[in-house]
């Protein structure tokens, strides 16, 4: 019984933001990023989806799923993103992130922000590539800030 009410509550949802947003572009997609160093090797998975509510403004969501040498992990990454530049095709973007999520058994909370580059190549499909981030993470082993110039990480998203 609380299921059902659960999927009738999420496809309200769902119709209303396909209503409120009818002009609104929507994207799916998804990168991977592999890092590979003398002692330690670790590959992540990220599919993502949104959509834009304006020419600058868009809001999505992205599923890191990685493995590593240690230990595995799961992260639900909802942002929000911002093209503050545009040259010619290339539109560069900045992106704060709120990544919730499990490593190796432990609960992960965090936020971020970095730049990323959209390079469209026809109407449907466009590549990006974000480009290190700032941010803090905090758990059960670890509180800290990070900085990060990489791993770099190129996607290609399909618009609708």
């Amino acid at each position: 019984m609380i299921m059902r009410k659960f999927w009738k509550l999420s496809l309200t949802v769902v119709f209303a933001l396909f209503a409120l947003n009818a002009s609104a572009q929507w994207y799916a997609g998804g990168s991977a990023t592999i890092k590979l160093t003398d002692d330690h090797q670790s590959v992540t998975l990220s599919p993502e989806g949104g959509f834009w509510l304006d020419d600058t403004w868009a809001v999505g969501g992205i599923i890191d799923i990685a493995a590593n040498n240690d230990y595995g992990t799961f992260v639900l990454k909802p942002y929000a993103r911002y093209a503050f530049m545009q040259l010619g095709p290339v539109t560069a973007v900045a992106e704060a992130f709120v990544p919730i999520g499990v490593q190796d058994g432990d609960f992960l909370l965090g936020a971020s922000v970095g730049p990323a580059i959209l390079i469209p190549f026809t109407d449907k499909f466009s590549f990006t590539t974000r480009l290190g981030s700032l941010g803090f993470v905090a758990g059960p082993d670890t509180d800290n800030f990070h900085l990060t110039a990489g791993p770099v990480s190129f996607g290609l998203y399909y618009s609708f």
